[in-house]
Parts: structure tokens; sequence; C-alpha cells
């Protein structure tokens, strides 16, 4: 928890919004999120975490509405992430055509560990904001 001091000695709890701000993230339009790993894109990041925020299975085609990417750079996405183990798709019992994606828990710990960064990175933002410009 990251508790700070304002100008008129309130103290605010900023990790409420640093944790808003990375779900924000997911959001943001490709190329404005920060690398937060070498072994990720950004696509890649923003995939994972849509699919931890929004709850998997998805389908490939409301990843790619849910993302504003054309099918066939999520169809590329998947394919990096599926090799990678952060993710399997599955292909429907009824109808094989039909593919549900799923993150397994490798991309689970591994998203973790981004969050966990991306969220440090923004409390020491926000932080070093209110120390500069105040509250």
């Amino acid at each position: 928890m990251l508790l700070l001091k304002d100008k008129g000695a309130r103290e605010m709890d900023y990790q409420p919004l640093a944790e808003e701000l990375v779900q924000m993230m997911a959001s943001i339009p490709a190329g404005k999120v920060p690398q937060v790993a070498k072994k990720i894109s950004q696509g890649e990041f923003r995939l994972l975490a849509v699919l931890k925020i929004n709850g998997s299975p998805l389908s490939p085609t409301m990843l790619a509405q849910r993302l504003s990417l054309s099918s066939g750079r999520v169809s590329l996405i998947l394919q990096s992430l599926e090799k990678k183990n952060y993710l399997q798709r599955i292909h429907q019992d009824k109808d094989w055509r039909e593919v549900v994606v799923l993150i397994t828990a490798k991309g689970e710990e591994f998203l973790q560990k981004c969050y966990t960064t991306v969220l440090d990175y923004s409390l020491a933002l926000g932080t070093d904001l209110i120390e500069e410009f105040g509250a």
C-alpha cells in the first residue's frame, strides 16, 4: 500500500489508482504501452491482460475486437504466446472450427510479474509526481 501525505497533510492511498492504471493500459492502443519485459511484445502483454481482466476463455474474434486489432494480427500474437506456453487454444467439441483461448498457469505467472513491474513503476511515478508537483 502506498500512503502519501498531500500538502494539506491528508493521507492518500494511491495503490487503487495505480492498479486502475494497469488495467487501463490493457486498452491503450498499440505502441503506447511501455514494454514491460524483454520476452514479450506490447501486443502480447495487452492480449494476456485482456484474457486476465475479461476472464478467459475468449474467442480470437472477441480478442481482436477488445484489442482493436485485425484477426490476422491476433492470430500471430496467439501463435507466439502459444509457443511460449502462456496460453492454449482449445477447439470446441461440437465444431472443430470454433476455438477459445485460455491463459495457462505459466502465462498467469508471467503476467503477474509484468503486472507487478508496471504497478511498481506506476507507484514510483505517482510518488515522483506528487513530490515534484504536490497533490
